[in-house]
Parts: structure tokens; sequence; C-alpha cells
């Protein structure tokens, strides 16, 4: 399917498919948004373990702006996530020919008018400008920019004269964005600064989020090299890509493992728990098929990796918390 020129997008021409709730589902794709929770409640946690303010100091206050950084968080993945299929489809990226799963191209399946999905992506946007406002008002005004960085990031991830998309970047940008600053963000919104131990305890989302993308782009290395992008895993190559993530995962187990025998012995029982079901998610990862028809499978493997090591630092960081 050939992408639709700048007059059939603005035409209302025959043939297009109606803008359906499924559609809107596929568009913003949750099962993507570990990428958004995670973080946000690595950054609760965070601001609970390492804040000024002990467990039994948060209230009613805390947890409606936590709840309302949940929802930016969120909403931003899916504007994200609908920006990068708006881009991919009018690119020619996303065709039947070259996505298999039906849900993950919903424009292409669909037949969906392009201004349609990005009016999606638009009003996701606006919502979360909203949400955030309300975020700056109930907390610090240094937020205001961190807002508008985030939708800066958005915007340019996938458009633009050199989406960020399309270089060796986006691993590291979708890592520092989604897996750093929303923890950073949300922790500054509960309880007013940023500790670098709160800093430091961002090391796992980061990892985590980085490696779904780099994920997606291994699974891609073919369809992005037909269309001139240079991503990480095209440059080092499909098996050292792999290799790369197994140990980048393996690190981050051993990192919290670590963390807790030398501040907090007992988070060790929690992380060797989730290490079990995170050593069988690795195994996937290591032996996975890394191509079109694969890409589904890798890609739920590599949110629910991602979901169960985010998981077990939140919920060590909650404990440290608690017997503060």
């Amino acid at each position: 399917m050939a992408p639709p020129t700048s007059s059939d997008e603005g035409g209302g021409a025959a043939g297009y498919g109606r803008l359906t709730p499924r559609a809107v589902v596929e568009l913003v794709a949750p099962q993507t948004w570990v990428a958004a929770v995670g973080p946000t409640c690595v950054g609760g946690a965070t601001a609970v373990a390492f804040g000024p303010v002990p467990w039994c100091g948060f209230g009613v206050r805390e947890a409606l702006v936590w709840l309302l950084m949940l929802a930016c968080s969120v909403l931003l993945q899916g504007a994200v996530n609908t920006y990068n299929d708006y881009h991919d489809y009018l690119s020619g990226l996303d065709t039947a020919d070259t996505v298999v799963d039906v849900t993950d191209a919903s424009i292409v399946y669909h037949k969906l008018r392009p201004r349609s999905a990005l009016l999606v992506a638009v009003g996701c946007l606006a919502v979360a400008g909203a949400l955030g406002l309300a975020v700056v008002m109930l907390s610090t005004p240094v937020l205001l920019l961190v807002g508008v960085l985030g939708a800066a990031a958005v915007v340019l991830y996938s458009g633009g004269p050199r989406p960020i998309a399309s270089l060796p970047l986006g691993e590291v940008v979708s890592g520092l964005f989604m897996g750093a600053l929303i923890p950073l963000a949300t922790c500054l919104a509960l309880v007013g600064q940023v500790s670098l131990w709160s800093v430091v305890a961002c090391f796992v989302p980061f990892v985590a989020v980085a490696l779904i993308m780099q994920t997606n782009n291994t699974c891609d290395i073919e369809r992005d090299r037909m269309h001139g992008r240079r991503t990480l895993p095209m440059l080092m190559g499909r098996r050292a890509s792999v290799r790369m993530m197994v140990l980048a995962e393996a690190l981050v187990f051993v990192w919290m493992a670590g963390w807790s025998l030398a501040f907090w012995p007992w988070g060790a029982v929690v992380v060797a728990v989730a290490a079990v079901p995170g050593a069988l998610a690795v195994r996937r990862m290591a032996l996975g098929r890394y191509d079109r028809k694969g890409r589904s499978a890798q890609m739920r493997n590599a949110g629910r990796l991602a979901a169960l090591a985010m998981a077990a630092w939140t919920l060590v960081l909650l404990l440290v918390g608690a017997i503060r």
C-alpha cells in the first residue's frame, strides 16, 4: 500500500475507514504503556525511599499528584505511539507487506485517513498538557520546563527532517526521556527535590525502556535499511544487538541485587524472586526470532521483562521507605 499524497490526506476521498474506538486503542498501543507506568511507579517509590518526607507523610495531595503524573506519562506514551504510526505510514515504512501484526499498523489495516491519527496524537498531547499544568500548580513551576521538553521529544522522535527514531540515538533518547525524566519529574512533583540517590535509582527504568526500543529496532533492521535509517542495531548487526540486550538485562538484575545487599539485604530476596521469571524471559530474548514475523512475540517479551524489573525495583524502594 503506497503512502497517501497530501491531497489524499485532507480530501476526504472515498475508501477511508472510520476512526473507531478499536482503531484509537491500537494507535495509542496500551501494550507499550509499561514504558510510562513503570517509570512513574519507580519515581513515586524513589520519593518514598530517598525524599525528605517519610512514608507516613504522604497524603491526599501526594496521591493526586502521582495519579496526575501517571496520566500524563501514559498520554505522552500514547502520543508517541500514534505520531510514530502516522509518520511511518506517510514515509511508506508501514504497509501490509512490512507489518504482519494487524494491531501494530492501525492506519494501514483500518484504512484510516492519516489526519485522523494525527488528531489522536494531538489530543493526547493536549490532555497531557492540561493535566501537567495541574501538577505544576500542585507542586513546582520547574515541571513546566520538563513538560515542554517531554512534548518536544514526542514530536521530534518521529517527525522533523531528521527524526530521532532514524538515528542511532533512539534507544538512549527513549531511556533518558521515559526511563529517567519521568521518575525524576515524579519525584520532584511529590517531594519538591531530586537527590543523587533519586538519579541513581533511574538506572533500572532507563535500561528497561531503552531495551524495549532496541528490541523494536533489532526486529526492523531490514525495513529500516530500505528506508535509509541508521539505527543502533543496524550499525551493530542483529547478533551483536541481541547479545548486548541480554547482557544489559542481566546487568539490571545484578545491579538491583548488589544495591540491595549493600544497603538493605532483604531487598535481595525480592530481586531473587523476580530473577526466576526474569531469567526465562532473558533466555527467550537470547533465542528468539528477530524479524517482522517474530517482532510481536519479542516486543511482548521485552515489555514483560521491563515490567518485571521495574516492579521489583519499585517494591524494593517502597520497602526501604517503609523502614526509614
